[in-house]
């Protein structure tokens, strides 16, 4: 048995604050083990409009979010320093072209945890002014961090081609799989033994959430495809 750090995110109002911009996704789910203590909350902006606009952003984190946790946001211009929880106003700000979005991989919220287990929520948002005032996208997120003895359970092979496969246990009783923004891709029940087609995916990052009989998680992995 070795000790894992489970977390779960869950993004919650998507407020629609105007209709210039669409902020997403909703829901991620992220394992951690020891070697592993930071973890990325990927956003994409969208601009809904014909023209190019600005952007700022500021995450407010709330009062029983772990101080120890190293927060640090990434947008369209750089990774800001660890514990910038507002974007510089002395420039123009981001520059999302008309009817153009982010890239979840290089616009994001990078978590350390630095091995410190708790909970704690934080609320981030985008502005289309300097000061600051005008509110156009927010979203919510909720997360905790516990240390829990588990069963070793792995995903093989990982990286997969057209299939995957589950090592024994008596704990998993269903599959549920989802993609880099959040996207449920598979929900199946499990069984020992039984490979699973992956076939008709897209090659890319995903994440496995395994599942016990009262639908409480057990574990999650991610599995890469090829």
């Amino acid at each position: 048995m070795k000790k894992i750090f489970t977390l779960i995110i869950l993004l919650t109002g998507l407020t629609a604050y105007s209709q210039d911009f669409e902020l997403s996704p909703d829901v991620i789910d992220f394992n951690l083990d020891g070697s592993e203590e930071a973890f990325k909350i990927g956003y994409v902006l969208k601009n809904n409009t014909d023209a190019s606009l600005n952007w700022y952003w500021t995450l407010t984190l709330d009062d029983d979010f772990p101080k120890e946790w190293e927060v640090q946001i990434c947008d369209q211009t750089l990774c800001w320093a660890v514990g910038t929880l507002t974007r510089p106003t002395d420039d123009d700000g981001n520059l999302l072209i008309a009817s153009s979005e982010t890239n979840p991989s290089q616009t994001y919220v990078l978590v350390n945890s630095v091995g410190v287990a708790g909970s704690g929520s934080a609320k981030f948002c985008i502005y289309d002014d300097k000061a600051l005032t005008s509110e156009v996208a927010c979203t919510s997120f909720s997360t905790s961090v516990s240390q829990e003895s588990l069963a070793d359970i792995n995903i093989f092979p990982n990286p997969a081609n057209d299939f995957f496969q589950l090592s024994d246990n008596q704990e998993v009783s269903s599959i549920q799989m989802f993609d880099i923004v959040g996207k449920k891709v598979m929900d199946i029940e499990h069984t020992n033994n039984k490979q699973y087609d992956i076939s008709h995916l897209r090659n890319g990052l995903y994440i496995v959430r395994l599942l016990d009989r009262s639908g409480a998680q057990v574990k999650s992995l991610r599995l890469s495809k090829r």
